[in-house]
């Protein structure tokens, strides 16, 4: 295990640059002013003037322009390597049908992408919803789950998990039909209950999930007195992943699940390691990942813990990242090799780095970030890291934006920065495409209504 204390590192400094009313794409390297960072889930904004403004009266197809990199010549070759290009623009692809889209993904054998909505207003339980990629506005309802949707994996055939909260657990519905065929309530497992007495604790707050060695397996953060207005009120209890068979016709076997503890508080983002069984003496190894976010503390106390766990031994590898909090989307990046993750941290500032989940050791070397909330997630495609920054909703000047990095060290260097409208949550890289989730206001006299978009960044040329 290799202990990296990520406060005490020296990563490159990212600044801002100003721009016009309309939303606007910048580039940045290392050769950039230092900034001041005061991350996470309360940060001020880096800079004096945040992001600049959105014009809420503009046509989607206008908002946003583009700009080249404000601190590098793009039009010379630099003697260091390949020139930065100037950042993607990020432009208005679709209404997401719902105002805080929880999670989406993408299907390859039906080319389709899938969402899933959280509950709102007169509407009680989450919506799973796909489109066939590239048709707009066509959003057709799959199924529906209860209470708020986190995240949502495909499992065999037609069948998806969504996990959620309120109630805390998961729902597995067929793509084909809209029925629930599984349903899991994790609140309403007794505390007499062999599962309860291994965790001594609630367990709830899912987040993550993966489906391994014929198991699905669920993040569960097991909280108290969680107030999303006061994060720091939440007590933390000892983290769990909940596993248990799937019979691979939308249903499980409850009566045989299984509590794996963490090595860290609030495991959140999981990820396959092996897809299929790794041969080995004595037997065969199944793998996956899950990171422990640590607590919302403006100095944590505990350490953010990166687990490696093999399925069929349940033995773990822990990689501790040092006093930070972690991204807190439940979805973990995998480099294009598949030998490190990407993680994004959200304090005592932001930032991403690049870790080897086999050693421990660091892959990529963090990258210090200016953001107008926290960084929310990364997601990766070919040699690009993708990290976003949330914003803070209501305050045009702190929108989100998307940050992209080159981890090839012999390609071009520094990160770009596209900006979006609102509130930055999940995305998805498709075909050379960043199909990014954003809350944005349903229009500039509604006050607090808002209503969730869709952005597509292109990454052609970038590679």
């Amino acid at each position: 295990m290799r202990l990296m204390d990520l406060a005490a590192l020296s990563p490159f400094v990212l600044a801002s640059c100003g721009g016009d009313a309309f939303m606007e794409a910048s580039s940045i390297n290392d050769s950039g002013a230092d900034v001041a960072s005061d991350a996470g889930m309360d940060a001020e904004a880096a800079t004096s003037d945040g992001w600049p403004t959105l014009d809420s009266n503009a046509d989607h197809d206008a908002v946003i322009d583009g700009d080249a990199n404000p601190f590098a010549d793009a039009g010379d070759a630099s003697e260091s390597g390949p020139v930065t290009p100037p950042a993607p623009v990020a432009q208005f692809y679709s209404d997401a049908a719902c105002p805080f889209p929880a999670s989406i993904s993408y299907d390859a054998p039906t080319n389709t992408l899938l969402m899933a909505c959280g509950a709102n207003g007169s509407q009680p339980n989450g919506l799973f919803r796909s489109q066939p990629l590239g048709q707009g506005n066509t959003w057709t309802l799959v199924g529906q789950a209860k209470g708020y949707p986190s995240y949502h994996i495909a499992l065999n055939d037609s069948y998806y998990l969504i996990t959620h909260s309120a109630p805390h657990g998961f729902s597995i519905i067929d793509g084909k039909t809209g029925i629930t065929t599984g349903s899991v309530d994790f609140s309403a497992i007794s505390p007499l209950d062999p599962l309860y007495a291994q965790i001594k604790s609630n367990i709830n707050s899912p987040a993550g999930a993966v489906l391994v060695g014929g198991q699905i397996c669920v993040a569960t953060s097991n909280l108290d007195q969680i107030d999303p207005n006061d994060p720091s009120s939440t007590t933390f209890h000892q983290g769990s992943v909940i596993c248990m068979p799937y019979n691979y016709d939308g249903t499980v076997s409850v009566a045989y699940a299984t509590a794996l503890l963490t090595s860290g508080l609030n495991p959140t983002a999981m990820a396959l390691i092996d897809s299929d069984p790794v041969s080995v003496e004595g037997g065969s190894i199944q793998r996956f990942a899950v990171l422990s976010s640590n607590s919302y503390a403006n100095d944590p106390a505990d350490d953010a813990k990166l687990d490696v766990i093999d399925i069929n031994s349940g033995s773990m590898n822990s990689i501790t990242l040092g006093k930070v909090t972690a991204q807190t989307t439940p979805a973990l990046a995998m480099t294009e090799d598949g030998a490190s993750f990407i993680v994004g941290v959200q304090k005592p500032s932001s930032q991403f780095l690049g870790v080897n989940w086999s050693d421990g050791n660091i892959s990529y070397p963090p990258v210090q970030l200016v953001t107008n909330g926290y960084v929310y997630g990364a997601s990766v495609f070919g040699k690009l890291a993708l990290v976003t920054d949330s914003g803070v909703f209501g305050d045009p000047s702190r929108n989100g934006a998307l940050f992209i990095s080159n981890v090839d060290p012999a390609g071009w260097q520094g990160t770009l920065v596209t900006k979006m409208p609102g509130l930055v949550g999940a995305g998805v890289a498709v075909n050379g495409k960043y199909y990014a989730t954003v809350t944005v206001p349903e229009n500039s006299d509604a006050g607090n209504d808002k209503k969730g978009e869709i952005y597509v960044t292109d990454l052609g040329g970038l590679q």
